[in-house]
């Protein structure tokens, strides 16, 4: 985006399609099929724009804001970040919305039906006492803690879906954890611990592997 538009160009840089939105939208990712972009507009409502046609569509009109939102890799959903905290999930076909918990750091796995983030307890202070990773389906109804609940505040998690692994920081240790399978039983394991200190990165033994049942 430059200023209130959104800028369409080809992998060569040249120019498509300019679209004028309205107001400034500093986050405008596009789908993963191409077809769409989704931002947020002057009053943190979530809208959808067609790149084929230009055409609209408001998402939310909610009393809450939305912001850095994601989509699903089959492009069919959007999580988003509420200004109240939680996690959004709107399904676009359904046009249901599910909010799966409060937390941070939100990354869709391959299937496009699991999520992981970084959830987040805060105390009455508002300062942050505990975040646990956790692997829930969209609707967040079937969740999973990863295993690592952790006062010293794991805010960031990333997945790779090329090798299917999740890599976080506990601890001054980089961990990666290999998924294995996906469904009614989440199974990760493989997880290998390389540890950070002031001389560089050193590989530590794999422990082993874990499962994790949903809750029901």
């Amino acid at each position: 985006t430059v200023g209130a538009e959104l800028i369409i160009v080809d992998n060569k840089l040249n120019l498509i399609r300019r679209i004028d939105l309205g107001y400034y939208a500093n986050l405008a990712p596009i789908s993963p099929d191409g077809s769409s972009v989704v931002y947020n507009d002057k009053n943190d409502q979530l809208w959808i724009i067609s790149l084929d046609n230009g055409s609209k569509f408001q998402l939310t009109n909610s009393p809450d804001g939305f912001f850095n939102p994601h989509w699903s890799p089959d492009s069919r959903k959007i999580a988003a970040n509420s200004l109240s905290g939680d996690i959004v999930v709107f399904d676009i076909d359904s046009h249901q919305s599910y909010r799966i918990g409060k937390g941070t750091s939100i990354n869709w796995l391959k299937d496009s039906n699991n999520i992981l983030y970084c959830e987040l307890e805060w105390n009455k202070r508002f300062q942050l006492e505990k975040s646990q990773l956790i692997i829930t389906d969209f609707t967040g109804e079937n969740r999973a803690e990863l295993g690592v609940s952790s006062n010293s505040q794991i805010l960031f998690c990333h997945y790779v879906p090329e090798q299917n692994r999740i890599v976080y920081v506990f601890k001054m240790n980089l961990i990666i954890h290999q998924i294995k399978r996906l469904g009614q039983r989440v199974e990760i394991s493989d997880r290998q611990i390389i540890s950070v200190d002031r001389f560089g990165m050193i590989d530590q033994p794999e422990a082993p592997a874990i499962r994790l049942d949903y809750s029901t």
